[in-house]
Formats: C-alpha cells, structure tokens, sequence
C-alpha cells in the first residue's frame, strides 16, 4: 500500500544582524535580547495555535490499485541495414573484346538470360576444330568396333578373292609339274598360229598404207592438172565476157579472175533491162559469152574442189605411214610370234626348275594373301584390345579438347545465374575485359553485378550485453525510415558468434530474414542499403497477473507485493 507523505514544519524566522553604531551597552544589548525572545516566543505560541503546528499527523491513507491479466513481452531494439542475399559480380572467364552488352542498369532478367558477350569468333572456330576432331576420332574407333555391313562385306569378299587366288595358283604350279597334255600342245600351237597371222596382218598394213600413199600422189597430180586447164578455160572465158562487156555498156561489171586454187565468182546476173543500148548483136554476144563464162566458172570450182580432196586425202595417207603405228604393230606382231613360239617349245619341252620355283612363290604370295584377309575379316568381327585402346584414348583426348573449348567459349559469356535486377554494369562495347571471377570487395571489376531483390536480410550490430538473449527464430518487427507507415515481420535467422570492437563497444553480427512473398502486393520490398530500425521479442508470457513494479519489495531472492 501507497502511504501519504506528513506535512512538513515552515523553517523558523531568522533575525539578521544588526549593524553597531547606536551606542548601546553592553547591559542594553542583553535586556534587548530578551525582549526579542520573548516576543519570538509568544508569535510562535499564537502561530503554532492558529495552525495546528504541533499537532501529531494523521495516519497515512491506503490506494488500491487493482491486479490484472494481460500478454506481456520482453523486447530489445537495435538498428541494422538490408543487404541482399542472393546477389553476384559476374565477369568474363577469359579476356577480349566486349562485343555485346544486352542489358542495363534496372533491367528484370531471368536465369539463362545472355547479359553480355566477347567477341569468342576465335573460340567458336576452335570449338567447331576440336568438335570435327572428335567427330573424326569417333568415326575411326566406329569403324573398328562397329564396322558397317559393306566393310564386312567388302572383308568377306577380299577373302574369297584370295582363296580363287590360291587355287589358281596351286593348279598353276601343278599343271607345271605335270607332263604337257595334248591340249596343251594344240593350244601352244593355235597361239603360234594366231600370232603368224597377227604379224601377217600388221606387214598387209603396211603394204596397203603404201599403196594409198602412191595413189594419193598420182591423184593429186590428175587433180592438179584438171585444176590447171579449167583455170585457163576460165581465164579465157572472162577475157571473151570483158570484150562483151565492152560493146554492151549496160552490161554488169565481168568478175575479177581468182587466184588459182581459189574459188571463182559466179556469172553475173543479166537483167531484162540490159539491151547493149539497142544492139541486138551485141547482146546476143554478150549473153553468150556470159553463159560460156558461167560454166567456165563452175568447172574450175569443181576442179578446185577435187583437188583439195586429193590433197586432203594424201596428207591422211602421210600421216599413217608417218606415225610409226604400221611399223610397231609389226614389231609387236613379231614380238608376240616369238612369244609363241617359246611357250610352244617349253610346252613340248615341259616346266623347268625356274619355272616351278617362280609358280610356288606365286603360290606362298597368295597363301599370305589369304591369311591377311581371313586375319582382316577376324579383326573387323573381334577387333584386338591393340587396336581398340589407342583409338578410344584418341577418342577421350578429343573429347577434353571439346570440353576444353566449349569452356573457353562460355567463358565469352556472361549468363544470369537466377531471376533478378541488374545492379550496376561496368563496360561498354568494344572495350577491354579482364578476365577472372570476382568478389563481393571486387564488385567494382565486375562487368555486371545482379541482385535478387526479393532475396533479402537485415543485418545489425546487437550489443554484447543483449545478444545472449537472442536466439535464431526469435520474432522481430521492422520499420524503414525510407517507406514510412509500414511494419514487416521477420525472424532472428542467425546469431554471430564474432565480436567486432569499435571504440571500446562490443557487438556481435545479428541477421534477420523477411519473407518478402509473403508481402502483400500493395508494400513495397526493403532496398538492399535501406536503414531499418528493429524490435526483437526476447521473452514472453500469455495470461501474465500484473501489479505495478512500485508494489514490488524485494529482500534477497524474495519479492513480495505490499
């Protein structure tokens, strides 16, 4: 209970001093003294009476103030920043030329989206090197571990071939160490034959090529003689035609006379309008003289003709005999006689021992041959691990370099990692970018750097002396002096366990998290740098009995309510 404080006496009248200089006595001065005490002392009797001054105070009165149940909660309050969660600087991968930059400061991008890119001409055309590589490296170790039907085929064949090859050459070699049979004999005989009537034939050629040669010159000259007397019989019908012409003024002009062995000009066409001025006789000449002239004209073309042919026709006859091709028939015909007469001696005669030798390496080459294909056609069905294993690390070998350029081109390509805004860009294109992976400390060297800002935490510097009361999942409330008039509820995420000391104050790095899908559409999402001011509830009680602290008396670790 609350007690009521007692009045309190006024403080007594104090006398001030009285300055000496009236002359009194000392005597004087006493009785003064007691006059003055008594009357202090009868003004506090009457004071004291009028206001109940000595009277003993009243007992204090009792206030009452009721108990009540209420939620009660424990808080502390401290002040932090947004920082973005989900944020990254990206850069090139390698150096070069910035060719492209697709986006700007604010853009929305999604994940996969192409942000920029380098000039990568070169690494494309390395890939595209490395990628036929591999490709002919596969086709290699395909065609010994899965080799087509036409190669099996084509194996399958090749042995067969070489089996015909082998029998062939075994009945050579037996037919060589057999005695010659009588069809053997004849057919030794038929080639000699056949080669008497091969030389027979090629010396007839020749001969006959001869003949046409003489006859050619003996017809070219009959032509050229022809061509002379029709070139005269011409001359002298032109020479008739210009005396014509002569007595016929309006006869047309006579033809100049060719050179001999070119061709002459027609007859000149007579008109109905040409009458030799009136003159019958005349005309009658001239026409006639024109008509002699035209078939002058066409002998000589004809004999011109002629003897071309004939001269065409001995320069063929020169050309065969000139050739050589007459005298080598005969000299291979020749050839081929000896031929057939040696093998129609060793047939009578029978093999010799170079023969027989030379037929079985004939057959030993074979037999090899066969041995080559049937191992071939083995090796295509069960290739060897001898043959396989160089091709399969060729084949891994160019596979790394198809990795290897493949990442060297993404490389030249900046791709966003998640859904988010792009923060701040640094480049332009057809600058210089300095390759290599960037931090948090190196956003400044990062070509782009991308945030989510929906991804976001408070972080704050919690007190030493209120931190251990801090747990991860404790419920906070959050207010931003940028977006006045809203509360965001968040939650104690992480506890630091690192002090940081500044100026001689110990803190302790405390995130907060925000579920910013949870927002409704209409608040605004927190910007990474925004201040925040935070109230975390510590401790709690629902239902609690509450007494003002004033009540509360403690004496140890007692508390009692008064």
């Amino acid at each position: 209970m609350e007690q009521a404080s007692p009045l309190q006496p006024r403080a007594p009248l104090q006398l001030r001093g009285v300055r000496r200089g009236f002359g009194l006595s000392p005597f004087e001065w006493a009785v003064l003294a007691a006059a003055f005490a008594v009357a202090a002392f009868g003004g506090y009797t009457i004071y004291a009476e009028a206001t109940d001054l000595n009277a003993k105070p009243p007992a204090a009165a009792s206030t009452y103030i009721p108990a009540f149940r209420t939620n009660i909660s424990s808080t502390i309050s401290t002040t932090g920043t947004v920082q973005a969660t989900q944020q990254v600087n990206l850069n090139f991968g390698s150096s070069g030329v910035i060719k492209e930059i697709n986006v700007k400061v604010g853009d929305q991008v999604t994940a996969g989206q192409v942000l920029a890119r380098l000039d990568d001409a070169q690494l494309q055309s390395a890939l595209r090197a490395a990628q036929s590589n591999l490709a002919s490296a596969q086709a290699r170790l395909n065609a010994v571990i899965n080799p087509s039907a036409a190669d099996l085929a084509s194996a399958q064949q090749a042995v067969l071939n070489a089996q015909n090859q082998v029998a062939t050459a075994q009945k050579n070699l037996d037919d060589l160490r057999a005695k010659p049979t009588a069809a053997d004999i004849a057919s030794a005989q038929q080639a000699v034959l056949q080669a008497q009537n091969a030389l027979q034939s090629a010396q007839d050629a020749l001969a006959k090529a001869q003949a046409d040669l003489a006859r050619a010159q003996r017809d070219l000259s009959s032509a050229r003689s022809d061509l002379s007397n029709a070139y005269d019989t011409l001359s002298l019908a032109r020479s008739d035609l210009r005396t014509a012409e002569t007595a016929c003024p309006d006869a047309p002009p006579t033809p100049s006379l060719p050179a001999k062995g070119s061709r002459a000009q027609p007859a000149p066409f007579v008109s109905v309008t040409v009458d030799c001025d009136g003159n019958a006789a005349a005309l009658a000449a001239y026409k006639a003289a024109n008509a002699a002239y035209g078939s002058a004209a066409g002998a000589y073309n004809a004999a011109v003709t002629n003897a071309d042919a004939k001269q065409s026709a001995l320069e063929s006859a020169q050309a065969t005999l000139s050739s050589g091709n007459l005298e080598r028939a005969i000299q291979s015909a020749q050839l081929g006689l000896q031929t057939a007469l040696q093998k129609q001696q060793e047939t009578l005669a029978g093999a010799t021992p170079i023969e027989i030798q030379a037929a079985e390496n004939s057959l030993s080459a074979a037999q090899a041959s066969l041995t080559a294909a049937q191992q071939r056609y083995e090796e295509l069905l069960h290739p060897a691990p001898d043959a396989v294993l160089p091709l399969q690390a060729s084949v891994a070998q160019a596979a790394e370099a198809v990795d290897a350029a493949q990442a060297n081109l993404d490389k030249a390509t900046i791709v966003a990692p998640f859904d988010g805004v792009i923060a701040a860009i640094n480049g332009t294109v057809g600058g210089q970018a300095t390759g290599g992976a960037t931090t948090t400390a190196q956003a400044s060297a990062a070509v782009v750097s991308l945030l989510n800002p929906r991804q976001i935490r408070i972080d704050a510097n919690v007190d030493q002396a209120d931190v251990s009361k801090l747990r991860t999942g404790q419920p906070a409330s959050i207010t931003f002096d940028a977006l006045a008039g809203f509360v965001y509820q968040a939650s104690v995420s992480s506890v630091g366990l690192l002090p940081t000391t500044s100026q001689g104050v110990v803190t302790y790095l405390v995130s907060f998290a925000i579920d910013t899908g949870a927002l409704p559409p209409t608040t605004p999402v927190p910007t990474p740098g925004m201040t925040a001011q935070i109230t975390v509830t510590v401790g709690s009680a629902q239902n609690a009995l509450v007494v003002p602290t004033r009540s509360v008396r403690g004496s140890g670790n007692l508390a009692t309510v008064t």
